[in-house]
């Protein structure tokens, strides 16, 4: 009988080798993206837009109203109320768009068809007013 010069050779599952040859890549891999000097850049998370994000936006706040510089004709104009008492937005003379927002509240209204500026006050609190743009 023959002796063989190797060590005997034992029963070993023949997955096991693939097995630890890919943990070990996967080691190796992981421990290379934690090296030191490694600088990771992580960009917040978009937030989806909302629907309204193309809406022109009047906000009231402090008894004063912030308007867009121009909005399109027919436009839905959306209005955030972020003042401590309720508002409306009502144009001047009557007859024309009219809105009441309340506090911490929103709402909306159609911009008029015709172009030019058109005045609005707050039926509420006399020497509240603003111009609407629309061209």
């Amino acid at each position: 009988m023959r002796k063989s010069l190797c060590p005997r050779r034992q029963n070993v599952n023949r997955l096991s080798l693939p097995v630890a040859g890919t943990a070990l890549c996967v080691a190796l891999f992981l421990a290379g993206c934690g090296a030191a000097g490694t600088t990771v850049a992580v960009s917040p998370t978009p937030e989806e837009p909302s629907a309204s994000t193309d809406e022109p936006l009047v906000t009231i706040v402090d008894f004063d109203y912030e308007v867009p510089v121009k909005v399109a004709p027919g436009a839905t104009v959306r209005v955030v109320n972020d003042d401590e008492q309720t508002h409306t937005l009502t144009s001047s003379p009557p007859g024309g768009f009219d809105v009441s927002v309340p506090v911490d509240g929103t709402g909306t209204f159609t911009a008029p068809a015709e172009r030019g500026e058109h005045r609005f006050v707050c039926l509420l609190h006399g020497g509240m007013e603003g111009v609407l743009i629309v061209g």
